[in-house]
């Protein structure tokens, strides 16, 4: 919680914000793979649901998930939303939630522990406290964990092999000093035929 205060009055984690784009009402922070895939105008984030890019994912009170299939690959644009009063006092405390994710994510890949590719967060352009945005790009090949131990014949030695991968994966991420706020089955993934975990930000 105190890291989380800390961080409003700066990064704890070098070169975590890179260019700064401001653009139709919201300020966006690239990291270099996203100033390589927005350029100087930030993520087209109102095209992409305007057009119909942006399919949502998830959707309730605090938060969407859209999946934007581009022509350089498949993003995903997290939307953050105040829904009371205590995600207000917590927005007014620390930094924006798509910020801290943004950070999380380039701590673990930091160190060498899989997760998303952070592109970019952004926020409306405002000095208040409000809704927040995190984009960012999945390791590819990649599988939601229940899609591929429920969708995918698995005979018991890929079975075990899968669960020993997961156990050391864990293990990385204790060792680490890591822990993921909501680790259910649908934030982990599996890459590929490596049969992998990789945590993936809660949704």
């Amino acid at each position: 919680m105190f890291g989380d205060v800390l961080r409003k009055f700066g990064s704890l984690v070098a070169g975590a914000t890179g260019p700064i784009v401001r653009a139709r009402d919201r300020i966006w922070h690239l990291s270099s793979e996203g100033e390589a895939l927005f350029g100087s105008a930030g993520p087209a984030l109102d095209a992409w649901i305007a057009d119909g890019s942006a399919e949502v994912v998830k959707s309730g009170p605090h938060r969407t998930v859209y999946r934007v299939a581009l022509a350089s690959g498949t993003v995903y644009v997290k939307h953050c939303r105040i829904n009371g009063p205590r995600a207000w006092a917590r927005e007014v405390m620390r930094s924006p939630k798509a910020r801290l994710e943004f950070e999380n994510a380039t701590r673990l890949r930091a160190i060498g522990i899989g997760a998303a590719i952070p592109l970019a967060w952004g926020t409306s352009d405002t000095r208040w406290p409000g809704q927040s945005f995190l984009i960012t790009r999945d390791l590819a090949p990649a599988i939601a964990f229940p899609d591929f131990v429920e969708k995918r014949p698995l005979v018991p030695c890929e079975r075990r092999k899968l669960a020993h991968a997961l156990g050391a994966f864990l293990a990385q991420l204790h060792d680490n000093g890591v822990s993921h706020p909501d680790p259910h089955p649908g934030n982990l993934l599996v890459e590929g035929g490596q049969k992998r975990p990789t945590p993936h930000p809660p949704p």
